[in-house]
């Protein structure tokens, strides 16, 4: 992907003054892993996440590989009898990736314990009384191989070093997409 196409997503500059590495990103599911982070250790967490035995919703976690979250809770709807809409998770997840969200299943417990779903593990967590909701997550932590960079280790290794051991939550084209890139546009 070159500058223009980054620029033409709003990106108008780079973190690092080192050259790109390129390489290949989702070559594989298991390159890109997201893990939703609910809660920071000492701070106060969502009401979701608060245990409650009579709570009629379901708080369930899932690993899935290569699900949608939108065709996910399609499925949960269809294999439980439920509206999507008694279906709630924090935030969209990318489908080529092993992912880790939560989602409330407004649904009993023994029923939800039921649900088989292929390239998945389903674990129920406990009972709440409150749904989760979009935005209900501190953020998510990625886990992204690049395959075949150019340069290899030293040139990852002289931009780590840049950077001070970080890599930043940088986006561009890579997020938005390059068919209809005007997501950026869209979301303002």
């Amino acid at each position: 992907m070159g500058l223009v196409s980054q620029h033409i997503v709003g990106s108008e500059s780079f973190f690092s003054k080192a050259s790109g590495i390129s390489g290949k990103l989702r070559r594989f599911a298991e390159n890109f892993e997201v893990d939703e982070i609910v809660s920071i250790p000492g701070r106060s967490h969502w009401i979701w996440m608060q245990e409650n035995a009579g709570g009629r919703h379901s708080i369930i976690k899932i690993r899935a590989k290569n699900w949608d979250t939108h065709v996910l809770v399609k499925e949960l709807s269809r294999q439980l009898g439920i509206s999507q809409k008694s279906i709630g998770f924090a935030g969209t997840k990318d489908k080529r990736a092993i992912t880790t969200q939560h989602f409330s299943v407004r649904s009993p417990s023994e029923k939800v314990s039921s649900i088989t779903l292929d390239n998945t593990e389903i674990n129920f967590l406990h009972n709440s009384i409150k749904p989760i909701r979009l935005g209900n997550l501190v953020g998510n932590h990625f886990r992204i191989k690049v395959s075949k960079p150019k340069g290899g280790k030293d040139a990852i290794d002289k931009i780590f070093s840049e950077l001070g051991g970080f890599f930043p939550n940088y986006f561009g084209v890579q997020r938005f997409g390059s068919i209809r890139p005007i997501t950026h546009i869209v979301g303002e």
